[in-house]
Parts: structure tokens; sequence; C-alpha cells
């Protein structure tokens, strides 16, 4: 699995998927800040990554192009990681 933290998340999350080795990386670190998130989505999709992101229209643009990458709302996706690794599911890197 690997995770591309959205430019709304801290690079901060990256540490902390790495701690439970999953291979992660912040936009600002491989991509333009100011791009379109139609532009991150293809990135995402051209290199085999998750979107991880805290925006809820990621969702809709994922509906309206009909794109095939995966994206996880941080809301959601914590709670489902914090459960796992039995950590606080708070939106900050710091509480997992």
């Amino acid at each position: 699995m690997k995770i591309l933290i959205d430019m709304n998340l801290s690079p901060d999350w990256v540490a902390v998927f790495e701690r439970y080795n999953i291979s992660a990386v912040h936009w600002s670190t491989v991509g333009d800040p100011r791009k379109k998130d139609s532009i991150i989505m293809e990135w995402a999709r051209t290199n085999g990554y998750i979107v991880f992101t805290h925006d809820l229209d990621f969702g809709s643009l994922l509906a309206a192009t009909g794109a095939d990458t995966q994206a996880c709302h941080s809301g959601s996706y914590l709670g489902c990681f914090a459960k796992k690794y039995r950590k606080s599911s708070y939106f900050s890197p710091e509480s997992v």
C-alpha cells in the first residue's frame, strides 16, 4: 500500500504511516502544491497511490471523473487505522 498525503494534511503524517511500515509521501514532496485536485488524483492513479485527504470533495471528484483511484478521507480512514492499531482516532499525527 502506498499513501499520497494531500496538501490539506500535515507532512507529519508520513512518519505516522511509516511507523506502521506503510509507504507514504506528502504531495508537496512530489508535486506542485498549487495543482488542482484532479492533477493530484491523476498522479496517484498513475503511480499506484491511495490519496489520503481531509477534503470532502474528493469523493465527488472521483464520481464525476469515473476515476479508479482510491481516496480515503482522514476521518474515516483513521477510524479503521485506530481500531487496527488500538490508537486514538483524532485527526493529528501526534495522536496516532
